[in-house]
């Protein structure tokens, strides 16, 4: 928002060019105006659409982090309990702003209405249902898909070409999670497989998106940087302050996403 001022020392009249010229002015103004509102009001949806509530209480602390670079993007995470079994994703839509967060948005409604016996079998199903948007908006998503098993820590999990999946075990050591599978949107026939490992008490997992390697040089090596910030902080709630933390010092080139579990 500005202001214009017109100054002179005889009084005038105005062309009706001059008028036309002022009335674009006005309605550009207008418009900036109305798709700042627009702006706003996405962001709010789009934040009331994440999960809230820690779902493995009292066995586990689960925390999760939204930062969009344009205010709306692609990555989100998801999570629901079921019984004694959770249920989560992290996911990465290709793009930035608007157009990544339509498609994200449509991602996370077709995970959450389908059913399957196993995270490969519903990452399968969602391929083909999203299938025809994926090909004809020219996007992909990577994602992780995971289920929790609370009363034993069993984790069994399919990574749509994510990769970004670490456990810091209680002894300070880390692994990351195999990726095998390729992302929604390019399948190309190969099939998925399930995958499992187990969270062992004083174990942490986090799974998050290629925006936080950027705090750390962007690259694979990176991740060793991640992986000590989850061994000083452990808590998930933690963890994610100290993440907001060094995104308000650093800034934030491009959106991020995560989820943390701890099994105390």
């Amino acid at each position: 928002m500005g202001t214009l001022c017109i100054y002179d020392f005889r009084p005038r009249e105005l062309t009706e060019e001059e008028l036309r010229r002022f009335d674009a002015i006005g309605a550009w103004a207008e418009r900036e105006l109305l798709d700042s509102r627009d702006l706003e009001q996405a962001v709010n949806v789009q934040h009331a659409l994440l999960p809230t509530g820690n779902p493995g209480a009292p066995l586990y602390s689960i925390a999760g982090l939204n930062m969009p670079l344009k205010g709306i993007g692609g990555d989100f995470f998801t999570w629901q309990r079921s019984g004694e079994t959770i249920e989560l994703t992290v996911a990465d839509v290709m793009g930035k702003g608007t157009s990544a967060a339509l498609m994200a948005a449509t991602v996370r409604a077709t995970l959450n209405a389908l059913k399957a016996p196993t995270p490969s079998s519903l990452l399968h199903s969602a391929a083909e249902v999203l299938a025809a948007d994926f090909e004809a908006t020219g996007i992909f998503a990577t994602l992780f898909h995971a289920r929790l098993d609370m009363p034993t820590g069993l984790l069994t999990y399919t990574d749509a070409g994510h990769g970004l999946n670490l456990i810091v075990r209680s002894d300070g050591t880390h692994e990351q999670l195999e990726a095998a599978g390729l992302p929604l949107g390019l399948e190309l026939g190969m099939p998925r497989a399930d995958q499992q490992t187990a969270l062992a008490p004083g174990d942490t997992l986090l799974s998050f998106t290629d925006g936080l390697l950027d705090f750390y040089g962007g690259t694979q090596s990176a991740l060793k940087a991640v992986a000590a910030l989850i061994a000083e902080h452990r808590e998930p709630a933690s963890i994610v302050e100290a993440v907001r933390d060094a995104a308000s010092h650093a800034g934030v080139d491009d959106d991020i996403s995560m989820v943390a579990i701890h099994r105390p």
